[in-house]
């Protein structure tokens, strides 16, 4: 839903008549139902604030006010006849009938084609059908309410629960349970449903994903998850809930997952062909999973659990982050020898604990060293359990590199390209790029259908000695003999020295793609300063130059005073994240995948995703 301002939204309201709600107009009591529950009075983010706005099925931008079970039927009939003998005689006869019925109908479209040897005939029939009626996916039950909720987190203002064969929305957070629907209780009843508590949408195809963390919203309310378009996507992914050495799921921020865990899942409601995932681990969060992994019994305990939050939150489906098997990721992290062949243990357990269909992704390093064991794969047995394999094909470079280089290149350089600082891959077998990571992973045995390549909704930044190739492949200030560079603050919410779950401080150099584009940071209302791309996506500006490297298909910007010194930026836009996602579809990929939503602004990355990937 794109948010306008209050005063617009209130003076649109003003001039709606009963008959018609509008997607986005201010409503005032929350949990109501219009146009045969195709629109709700929902809360969401607006302009730093929660306000009450009406949310309309996305088929629909609004809906007219029919009665509940009304439904229009059109049916067309055109018929044509072309003869040759005599030549250009043409009849063509086109009948509409409108009907009015209590029941909902169906759409079908009936051809023949008879072809003598001198006359064609072509009957078409087409019956199209509108129903206010609500479609057949509002009628299935939400998860069963439970009295005993995941890490204590109370039912929230709308959430969506079913209990005894009906479907209720909370009407305020701390709802006494049971859901009823007696006057005041705090449970709106929305209506029967059918089937026993969740049930979820088997796994198709990986498609456009994408990863959307729950602490956005403190600084980027105005991409929270309520308020983005998701025609398009086949899945998105909940960043991120823990779990412990014991297999139990935990909370990483109660408050956050308050507010969004359960509406985050609720997404699957307003949009038929969309899976919700839940993605467990992260960076921060991969310290158990080796632990884990090595017992068969905590694996069990861990399965089971994974099954259990499933279906009472309402997910379709379970992604792994295990940041990373072996070694690497924090430095307080728990390794084992065994990890790579643990992993494939513990995804054959998760596999047949939640059946064939469901869905099951993992988050994976470019570097398949991490998956294999004296130079033995275990990748072949990762692909036979997951449904895909999302390769974080980002953060390829970085601040802890002393030389400035791309955040996700594409292709590596050519001959006739600009050379990469040697350095920057010890310990690689070639530079590195999305082609040559969805190489190693095709050579060490994953289908390409079964693989999403990752794209980069941020950039890093150092700050580099030379202008150079607009700041590219120099040494940065500080660097001694080719040593990492020393943290550097990229845009303005990296200002805040980040601590790690190990306790390790440092600046990230990360700049959102929304603070490259001077976004206002809801609720706090700030704007970035020394704003690298105010004016247009591909237009520098504020002391910024842009170039484009065409065989990265990677943007950069450069000035000599950010902070005080000159700084290098690479980062995507819309051109390069097209071309990446363009460039897995013709490959034969099996999907694409973002992190993460909220850094995105106003939709363009999104939409450029989106265009290349279809």
């Amino acid at each position: 839903m794109q948010l306008r301002s209050t005063l617009a939204l209130v003076a649109a309201a003003a001039a709606v008549s009963a008959q018609t709600i509008a997607n986005g107009l201010i409503c005032s009591t929350y949990g109501e139902w219009a146009c045969s529950n195709q629109c709700i009075c929902n809360y969401t983010i607006l302009n730093g604030a929660y306000a009450l706005v009406w949310e309309c099925t996305p088929t629909s931008a609004s809906c007219g006010g029919s009665s509940p079970a009304s439904s229009t039927t059109t049916t067309t009939t055109t018929t044509t006849t072309t003869t040759t003998n005599p030549p250009s005689t043409t009849t063509a006869k086109s009948t509409t009938t409108t009907t009015t019925t209590t029941v909902p109908t169906t759409t079908t479209t009936t051809t023949k084609t008879t072809v003598p040897t001198t006359t064609t005939t072509t009957t078409t029939t087409t019956t199209t059908t509108t129903s206010s009626a609500p479609p057949s996916s509002t009628n299935a039950c939400y998860p069963n309410y439970t009295s005993s909720p995941f890490a204590g987190i109370p039912y929230n203002t709308g959430d969506l629960v079913s209990y005894n064969g009906e479907n209720y929305v909370v009407a305020y957070q701390g709802a006494a349970g049971p859901p009823n629907s007696a006057a005041g209780s705090g449970w709106t009843l929305k209506g029967a449903c059918s089937g026993n508590g969740f049930t979820y949408r088997p796994f198709t195809t990986p498609g456009v994903i994408g990863y959307w963390t729950q602490w956005s919203p403190y600084s980027r309310a105005q991409n929270a998850i309520t308020s983005l378009n998701l025609d398009g996507f086949n899945a998105i992914n909940y960043a991120f809930v823990n779990v412990d050495a014991t297999g139990t799921l935990q909370s990483f921020d109660t408050n956050a997952d308050l507010n969004w865990l359960r509406k985050f899942a609720a997404q699957r409601y307003d949009y038929p062909g969309l899976r919700t995932v839940v993605s467990i681990g992260g960076w921060s969060g991969s310290k158990s999973f080796s632990t884990i992994a090595a017992s068969s019994s905590i694996t069990a305990t861990f399965v089971q659990n994974v099954h259990t939050f499933l279906d009472t939150i309402g997910f379709d489906g379970v992604d792994l982050d295990w940041e990373y098997p072996g070694s690497g990721g924090v430095p307080c992290n728990t390794y084992n020898t065994q990890d790579a062949a643990n992993y494939a243990s513990l995804l054959s357990a998760l596999r047949t604990e939640l059946g064939s269909t469901r869905s099951i992704s993992i988050a994976v390093s470019g570097e398949v060293s991490h998956y294999a064991i004296d130079g033995v794969s275990y990748i072949p047995q990762y692909v036979q359990y997951v449904s895909y394999v999302q390769i974080m094909s980002y953060d390829f470079y970085g601040s802890w590199d002393a030389y400035a280089d791309f955040n996700s290149p594409l292709n590596a350089p050519g001959a006739s390209d600009p050379q990469e600082p040697a350095s920057n891959n010890v310990g690689y077998s070639q530079p590195l790029s999305q082609v040559a990571v969805i190489n190693e992973w095709v050579n060490a045995g994953a289908p390409l259908s079964q693989l999403a390549n990752g794209l980069a909704f941020y950039g890093r930044s150092w700050q580099v000695q030379s202008s150079t190739n607009n700041g590219l492949y120099q040494e940065c200030v500080g660097s001694v003999n080719g040593a990492a560079c020393p943290g550097v603050t990229g845009d303005f919410l990296d200002a805040a020295i980040y601590t790690d779950v190990c306790g390790t401080q440092y600046h990230s150099g990360v700049w959102m793609y929304m603070n490259l584009r001077g976004a206002t940071n809801l609720p706090t209302g700030t704007v970035q300063t020394d704003v690298p791309l105010s004016a247009s996506p591909t237009t520098a500006g504020n002391g910024w130059t842009r170039e484009y490297f065409t065989f990265a298909q990677t943007p950069t910007l450069y000035t000599t005073n950010y902070l005080g010194q000159p700084t290098f930026i690479s980062y995507d836009d819309p051109v390069s994240i097209e071309a990446k996602a363009a460039y897995a579809k013709s490959r034969g990929l099996g999907g694409t995948m973002i992190w993460e939503l909220s850094q995105d602004y106003n939709g363009e990355l999104v939409a450029a995703a989106l265009a290349g990937w279809n």
